[in-house]
């Protein structure tokens, strides 16, 4: 991230989620931007609460699947939207994994097949 963000920046981050995302985020003086995570949508990022928190200023989105604390694995859908977002809007994705590395498919982020994603991992 320190290589990524310029003073000013904003920078998506599920809520719940890692409270080191908008600690860390404020430490470089860029601007955490929260997205909801709730009941309703099981856990399951909204693309379209997403999009419209996404301004000039909007550098990275984060993500986190398996989700910590809710433990919610997002879908292939919202995976790809999220990477589709991150695309459209010219963001570093950083989609990051709460479990142990693995090589099987589907533990591969979207943004490692899709032309034009840059991945901040």
């Amino acid at each position: 991230m320190m290589a990524l963000l310029e003073p000013g920046d904003e920078v998506l981050y599920p809520d719940p989620g890692f409270p080191g995302y908008p600690s860390i985020t404020l430490g470089l003086g860029a601007v955490p931007v929260p997205f909801e995570l709730s009941t309703r949508n099981h856990f399951q990022p909204d693309l379209a609460e997403i999009g419209s928190k996404i301004t000039r200023r909007t550098r990275m989105l984060i993500t986190n699947s398996p989700g910590n604390p809710t433990g919610t694995v997002y879908t292939d859908a919202v995976q790809q939207g999220l990477a589709e977002l991150a695309v459209k809007h010219d963001l570093w994705f950083s989609p990051m994994k709460s479990t142990r590395a693995s090589s099987t498919a589907a533990n591969i982020s979207p943004c490692c097949v899709m032309p034009g994603c840059k991945s901040a991992l």
